[in-house]
Formats: structure tokens, sequence, C-alpha cells
């Protein structure tokens, strides 16, 4: 998001793309509870189930690369000046 909106699509870090390892088996391999999400209708299920389970557990969220999340407040800027979607 501020990769977006203020560096002009600079991103860091790095796109796995289809070599992304598959963190659920991973964690699974672990012995650890886990799940992946894969639209926002299942986001509020998966945090519910994640919270029932006794023990650790990973959700795998996968979100586009420009997904945004508002409101937020820009760096250097007060709480009363929240960006809002525009």
């Amino acid at each position: 998001q501020w990769q977006e909106l203020f560096y002009n699509r600079r991103y860091s870090g790095s796109e796995l793309g289809p070599s992304n390892p598959d963190f659920v088996k991973i964690a699974q391999a672990c012995g650890v509870h886990s799940f992946q999400v894969n639209e926002k209708n299942e986001v509020i299920p998966a945090i519910e189930k994640a919270l029932a389970h006794n023990g650790p557990v990973l959700v795998h969220c996968k979100v586009m690369k420009e997904e945004n999340v508002y409101p937020m407040v820009p760096a250097g800027n007060a709480l009363d000046q929240v960006m809002d979607m525009a």
C-alpha cells in the first residue's frame, strides 16, 4: 500500500510466483493446524476457526499485490488526518 500510494509502485520484497512454497503444508508437516484463505468472504470464518482451535494455527491469506487497507494514517500525519478510500 505504501509503495503504491507514495513511492510510484516501487515495491520492495520478492515475488516468488508459482515457486512460492505451500505454507499450509509446511505448517501441517510441523503439526500446526493450518488452512488457506483465498477470498474476502472467507476471512471472518477463518479467524473464527483459528480462534476456536486450541493450539497454534497458521492462516495463509492470499491477497492481491495492490490490495489496500483503509482507513489509514500516512506517516507523519496526525490521527485526525485519516486517509480514506477515494
